[in-house]
C-alpha cells in the first residue's frame, strides 16, 4: 500500500544529536517514516538556523529550507497587530520561495510548534491539503506566564512585563486557532488537561517525547562525585535554575557533606554575570557546548534539574534516565511524568530539600544503584525508541 504524503514544517532542523526542540522534532521524524512519506519544511523562524548535516539529521528525507530570519522589524510588527513576537506571518518573500521550491502536493501537513500555524494555513489551501495537525508540545501562554512569574519574583520586572506581554499574545492566538485544525499533539496528559479546559478541546493526542538507550561507563571511581546540569541559558528556567544551584543548593550541599563532590553545568547562553558566578564556586564548571554528551555522561554521577518553570515534559530527565543516571529534581523538573519519588527519581522542592537528597545520593550506594536501575527501566518502558536493549 502506497504511504500517504506528509509536509513537516518546523523552525529548527530535526536532529539527533540534540536537544530540546530539535531533538522533539527528529523524534517526530523518526517515528512519521514509518507511515508517512516525509518532507520536511524548515523556517528560520527562532533565529537558530541550523545547516542540515545529514550525519545527525534523519536521511533520505527531502529537506527544504527557508533561509530568511525572523528580524527586528518584523518582530516590532507582530506586536503592533497583537501577535506573539515569534509569530512567522506569511509574507510576499515566503510565497514566491514556496513557488520556486516546488513543494509538491500533501495529504497531510504538520505543523511543529505554534509560530508556524500562518505559513500551515498557507499550505493548506496552496497545497489543496486535507489535513493539518499541529505538535503544541505546551500550551505556550500558559509556560510563558510562569516563566513571568518566576521573574517578577526573582525582581526581573522588565523581562516579567514583557513575558506576561506575550503570554497575553499567546493566549489570543490560540483562542483564535486551535481549533482550527483536525489533530493537536502536547506531550503530556497534564498539557492535554489544560487544552480541555481552558480551550475546550477534546480531539488532542499525546505524542511523548523518545530518545535512545545509552549505555556508559562511570570513569575514573575515585574522583569526586559529579552532579551534572543540562540545559541553554538563553532560556530562562535553565537560567533561574543555574543561579539557583550557584546561589543556594550548591552552599547548603558543601555545608551538609565533607564528600568530595563537583557540579557541571552544560549552558549555551552568553550572559558574563552567570558565568562568573558559576565560576566563582569551587565545586563548579562550566561547559558551553558539546556536540556528544556521551563523554560527559561517562563522567557524571547524577543530573540536577532544579527547574521553577516549564511545561510539557522534561528532555532533561528522560536523557539522564536513558544514560542510566539518577536524578535529583524540583516538582517542576519532573513534571508530566508519573514517577515515584525515592523509587526513581528524589525531589525537593528548596534548595536545602535538594541538598538533602544529593547527600543521600553521594552517602548511600544502595540507593544510588536502585535509583541508576529503577530510572533507566522506568525510561525503557516509556520514553525510549527501544523497547529493549
Amino acid at each position: 500500500m502506497k504511504k500517504k504524503k506528509l509536509l513537516f514544517i518546523t523552525p529548527v532542523n530535526p536532529l539527533a544529536k540534540s536537544r530540546g526542540r530539535n531533538l522533539r522534532a527528529y523524534s517526530w521524524v523518526h517515528h512519521l517514516i514509518k507511515k508517512y512519506e516525509v518532507t520536511i519544511l524548515c523556517t528560520s523562524v527562532s533565529g537558530e538556523f541550523y545547516q542540515t548535516d545529514e550525519k545527525k539529521q534523519v536521511s533520505d528525507i527531502p529537506v527544504h529550507s527557508y533561509r530568511k530570519k525572523l528580524g527586528f522589524l518584523r518582530r516590532i510588527f507582530n506586536l503592533l497587530l497583537l501577535k506573539p513576537t515569534a509569530w512567522n506571518s506569511v509574507t510576499g518573500s515566503f510565497k514566491k520561495w514556496i513557488v520556486q521550491e516546488k513543494i509538491g502536493q500533501y495529504d497531510v501537513i504538520l505543523c511543529f510548534r505554534h509560530v508556524n500555524i500562518p505559513a500551515g494555513f498557507f499550505l493548506l489551501k496552496h497545497l489543496n491539503c486535507s489535513e493539518l495537525w499541529l505538535d503544541l508540545d505546551e500550551v505556550d501562554s500558559e509556560v510563558k506566564r510562569q516563566i513571568s512569574t518566576l521573574q517578577f519574583r526573582n525582581g526581573d520586572i522588565r523581562q516579567a512585563m514583557r513575558m506576561r506581554l506575550e503570554s497575553q499574545l499567546y493566549r489570543v492566538q490560540e483562542w483564535l486557532n486551535l481549533n482550527r485544525f483536525q489533530k493537536i499533539f502536547v506531550t503530556t496528559a497534564a498539557e492535554k488537561q489544560k487544552l480541555r479546559k481552558m480551550y475546550g478541546i477534546e480531539k488532542s493526542e499525546i505524542f511523548e517525547n523518545k530518545l535512545s538507550v545509552h549505555r556508559t561507563d562511570c570513569k575514573n571511581p575515585g574522583r569526586p562525585f559529579r552532579f551534572l546540569f543540562v540545559g541553554n541559558s538563553g532560556y530562562y528556567p535553565n537560567f533561574d535554575a543555574i543561579s539557583f544551584i550557584a546561589d543556594e543548593v550548591i552552599p547548603s550541599v558543601r555545608e551538609k557533606t565533607t564528600i568530595p563532590f563537583k557540579c557541571t553545568i552544560l549552558g549555551g547562553g552568553d550572559s558574563n554575570k552567570l558565568l562568573e558566578k558559576v565560576r566563582s564556586a569551587n565545586e563548579m564548571e562550566y561547559i558551553y557546548d558539546l556536540d556528544d554528551l556521551t563523554e560527559l555522561y561517562d563522567n557524571t554521577d547524577a543530573v540536577l534539574i532544579p527547574l521553577r518553570a516549564g511545561g510539557g515534559s522534561s528532555f532533561k530527565l528522560i536523557e539522564a534516565m536513558s544514560f542510566s543516571k539518577p536524578v535529583v529534581a524540583t516538582p517542576v523538573g519532573v513534571r508530566g511524568f508519573n514517577l515515584n519519588p525515592g523509587q526513581e527519581v528524589l525531589i525537593g522542592t528548596t534548595a536545602d530539600e535538594l541538598a538533602e537528597q544529593c547527600c543521600k545520593l553521594m552517602e548511600n550506594r544502595d540507593l544510588f544503584r536502585k535509583l541508576s536501575l529503577n530510572g533507566q527501566k522506568w525510561f525503557i518502558e516509556h520514553n525510549s525508541f527501544e523497547p529493549v536493549f
